[in-house]
Formats: structure tokens, sequence, C-alpha cells
């Protein structure tokens, strides 16, 4: 259990490639889990490896809608 993860105190969004080979995407979910705050989303971004915003076209402009639709709400 890292401490640092009960550090947050800002929103937190992750979003983690459900198909990536370097991190483990549910290392990512759990550190979600882990942090304090309420305003926390983890998305898996489905088909994605590990640079999420370089991938095929179709992943990268779901995973820019998913961004972009969370900072309208912040």
């Amino acid at each position: 259990e890292p401490d640092y993860a009960k550090k947050f105190s800002v929103p937190l969004l992750i979003l983690h490639g459900d198909e990536d080979h370097i991190n483990d995407v549910h290392a990512s979910e759990k550190f979600v889990d882990l942090v304090p705050i309420k305003d926390k989303t983890f998305i898996p971004v489905k088909g994605a490896l590990h640079c999420i915003f370089i991938e095929r076209e179709e992943i990268y402009k779901e995973a820019k809608r998913d961004l972009l639709d969370w900072l309208a709400k912040h």
C-alpha cells in the first residue's frame, strides 16, 4: 500500500490501457481505490497499450473524449 496514495487531495483521473504490457492495469485500479478522495475516476481504455494518446485513431479519440468529458465536469 503506497503511502503517497493517501496524499492526494485534488480530483484524480487515471486512464489506463487494458492491454498495457508495461504497467499492470489492475495495479492502477487498486491505486485509485486507495486514494482517499471521493472525486476520483479510473477508466480502462479498451484495446489500448501503454501510450494511449499515440494509439490507433479510434482508441485515441475515445480516450481524448473521456479526458475532455472529465475535464468539463471539473
